[in-house]
């Protein structure tokens, strides 16, 4: 199970209780034994999430440094892997950079695309997006949006 599902079943069992509790309220009486049952029940519950989330997001965390880590490793073995070719070396980059857009980015890919986009913020014009953007990602889009037919125009 996943953080966000373990914190989404901590927060339904939060509501949970306080459907109990607000029932009595609305009643104007204290909850009696079966609701107290269940809202102690419901608290333990509610606990044992607790103690998964913190243990789930520490494990993530731990995962996340090893990544960290392990990134100059990973530009060695990348630069095995980096084609000589031009042509592929720039299908190479146009692969991770689409990944990296589309949220599909793994460290390998996000290595691989700071190996190509080695840029420095004195090198290129910035009304060019020069800083911002491959060279030829312009392009691409301009033909993308050409595709979306005659929407732009009507708005």
């Amino acid at each position: 199970m996943t953080i966000r599902e373990l914190k989404e079943k901590r927060q339904n069992i939060y509501e949970q209780q306080k459907d109990i509790y607000a029932q009595a309220a609305a009643e104007d009486r204290p909850m009696n034994e079966d609701e107290n049952r269940q809202y102690e029940a419901y608290e333990k519950d509610y606990g044992k999430l607790t103690l998964q989330i913190q243990e789930a997001e520490a494990i993530a965390a731990k995962e996340a440094e090893a990544a960290r880590q392990a990134a100059p490793e990973l530009t060695k073995d990348l630069k095995k892997k980096m084609s000589e070719d031009p042509k592929e070396r720039e299908e190479q980059r146009q692969q991770a950079f689409v990944k990296y857009l589309r949220g599909w980015d793994t460290p390998e890919d996000r290595t691989l695309l700071n190996a190509f986009e080695g840029r420095v913020q004195t090198v290129g014009t910035v009304t060019e997006g020069g800083y911002l953007v491959p060279e030829g990602y312009s392009n691409q889009l301009e033909i993308t949006r050409a595709l979306f037919g005659g929407m732009r125009q009507a708005a």
